[in-house]
């Protein structure tokens, strides 16, 4: 009997070990993109305060990232 509930109690711990592995990787990915957006961004907001981008009489604009997707921004 101890020896199951040994075994369950290490198959369970190295579940949880896989599942935080694996959000770990997704929240690090997650981050890197938030960082690539945030720069994006920050490089079109400066073109806009200098003048070099004009935004249309509409209430939104389309930004290109340095992969090509574009993105919808409200201002």
């Amino acid at each position: 009997m101890r020896f199951f509930i040994s075994i369950s109690i290490c198959f369970l711990f190295s579940c949880y070990k896989s599942d935080y592995e694996t959000e770990l990787k997704k929240n690090q990915l997650l981050t890197e993109k938030f960082q690539e957006l945030k720069a994006d961004y920050q490089s079109y907001r400066s073109a806009m305060d200098s003048g070099e981008v004009h935004l249309a009489d509409t209430e939104q604009s389309s930004l290109k990232s340095k992969t090509g997707d574009s993105y919808l921004i409200k201002v």
